[in-house]
């Protein structure tokens, strides 16, 4: 019998602003008699996401687990600052607009605003990202299968899973938005990528085991369609989104497990 439930994630799912127990694990957890392991940490990206389970069923000794990830933006890379693990993103170095509170912040964003243009080349490639992304997900879907582990995952802000589409001379993939119009089109050459960005992974990555969302793809989307009911600080999940959220993933537990 499942008894440990372990979870991970951006600030969807750790709970914004450290609001712990106003977050879907927490409620998943209280109201379904799991014993909670969060390791989700706010701002982090899909590969930490990811080593974050693997790290935690390894170093414990946990039986009778069942894992639930919050998938992040697409975007956020997992790298290294003066020693520290940090989240970079191609938008930390595309310009000024909606950084202005930056040199208040870390070091880190102190250091991308002074040098924006010379990193800029090392960090643009939004392909890149989503190919990190595929791996992350193909890594840990793989390890806990192996394992045995039950497992669910779904979205937080935008589509982890992108359109592929052939033009005569190159591939286009589409990386959708959780926001109308929102989506952006990109090429997709015949190289390294296109050997993980593909129908073949995606017809792995994304089984009956990546769930909707009451018939959205991810919780952004949720809470568009209906703010008033689910919009708390920052446009994240308030305590009724997050109460909901936790009973659409235990239904979809009960019938898949």
């Amino acid at each position: 019998m499942i008894d440990r439930l372990i979870t991970s994630g951006c600030s969807f799912t750790e709970g914004h602003m450290n609001k712990v127990e106003c977050g879907w694990p927490y409620h998943l957890a209280k109201n379904h008699n799991f014993q909670l392991t969060n390791v989700a940490n706010g701002g982090s990206g899909n590969e930490w996401i990811s080593n974050s389970i693997i790290q935690e069923v390894e170093n414990s000794e946990y039986k009778n687990i069942l894992v639930v990830v919050g998938w992040t933006e697409i975007t956020r890379l997992l790298g290294t600052f003066d020693y520290n693990i940090v989240t970079i993103r191609p938008q930390d170095f595309d310009g000024l607009e909606g950084k202005e509170e930056w040199n208040t912040m870390s070091e880190y964003h102190r250091y991308v605003l002074k040098h924006q243009k010379v990193l800029r080349k090392f960090f643009n490639d939004i392909v890149y990202c989503i190919y990190k992304t595929y791996h992350s997900i193909h890594k840990l879907k793989t390890y806990l299968e192996n394992k045995q582990i039950p497992y669910i995952f779904f979205d937080s802000i935008n589509p982890s899973k992108v359109t592929i589409k052939s033009t005569k001379y190159y591939g286009q993939i589409i990386l959708h938005s959780s926001h109308k119009g929102g989506d952006i089109n990109l090429k997709l050459k015949e190289d390294e990528y296109s050997s993980v960005i593909n129908d073949k992974w995606n017809d792995y990555l994304f089984d009956e085991k990546w769930i909707e969302l009451d018939g959205t793809r991810t919780v952004i989307e949720l809470i568009n369609r209906n703010p008033k009911l689910y919009e708390g600080e920052d446009s994240h999940p308030n305590e009724k989104l997050s109460f909901d959220l936790s009973e659409i993933i235990y239904k979809k537990y009960r019938e898949l497990y």
